[in-house]
């Protein structure tokens, strides 16, 4: 009988922290690493690095374009992170031209607020600034830029299906000192399903000159699959397809994460 007693008893007290510990795991548990073209609501944790290298192929209207970002993030806090982003190589091929060289290289930071209130909900709010170095960037004499930005994103269900949106504003100067400064809006929105180590996810992508989504210059749909092949590594494709005469009409990005 006394070894009954402190069997339910120990079972009793153990209980609500198994649950909690669960909810905790559930609340940390998080289906990717990084979107195609969106912020993630996600930061890195306390000391965790991620290295993150990519590549991406443009049709263009009048030419094409290939880019190979490398990233690293690095986890200040559990909340709190700092990254550091540069294009490893550019290359831009038009009738009658190709140039090659590096691309943007650019520092931000973001700090995320996960669960808020204890509820589905999560928020991030960032900056990056940088100077950009695109092959594009040579003809339109852009210099120094600055993009504050704000994600969201709300878990509709315990399995992770998740609506996120994300909004940025980017400004940038002019190269000429007496160069108007420039604005550009950008706006993503999505839903992403994880099916176990798959995670399917799909964007909408808007860039504009005036600060609206109405009437918006580049207009994109981005569809992707990523998967996760262990516990350190993801690898993730993505077909943005141009809806505007303004966009590019479809492209092909690879990304692939790995963390420590």
């Amino acid at each position: 009988m006394n070894a009954t007693y402190y069997f339910v008893l120990a079972s009793l007290v153990a209980t609500p922290t198994i649950s909690t510990a669960a909810q905790q795991e559930a609340e940390r548990r998080q289906p990717l690493q990084e979107l195609i073209q969106t912020e993630v609501v996600y930061p890195q944790e306390k000391r965790e690095l991620q290295l993150t290298v990519g590549s991406r192929f443009d049709n263009e209207r009048d030419s094409d374009s290939l880019a190979v970002p490398v990233s690293l993030e690095y986890g200040l806090t559990d909340a709190w992170q700092v990254g550091l982003e540069w294009g490893a190589y550019s290359h831009m091929s038009s009738p009658g031209s190709v140039a090659s060289g590096t691309g943007d290289l650019a520092v931000n930071t973001k700090y995320s607020f996960m669960n808020i209130g204890g509820s589905r909900m999560h928020a991030a709010v960032g900056v990056e600034a940088g100077l950009p170095r695109h092959l594009e960037s040579q003809v339109d004499r852009r210099g120094r830029e600055v993009e504050p930005y704000a994600v969201f994103a709300a878990d509709l269900n315990r399995r992770g299906v998740q609506v996120f949106g994300h909004v940025g504003l980017a400004f940038a100067a002019g190269a000429d000192s007496d160069h108007q400064l420039e604005k550009e809006l950008q706006w993503n929105a999505g839903a992403l399903v994880p099916l176990g180590s798959i995670t399917l996810a799909t964007e909408l992508n808007v860039r504009n000159d005036r600060l609206t989504v109405r009437g918006a210059r580049e207009l994109y749909v981005t569809p992707s699959i990523t998967f996760r092949t262990s516990r350190v590594l993801e690898f993730g494709i993505g077909v943005p397809v141009g809806l505007t005469s303004g966009s590019n009409r479809m492209g092909i990005s690879v990304l692939m994460s790995y963390e420590r």
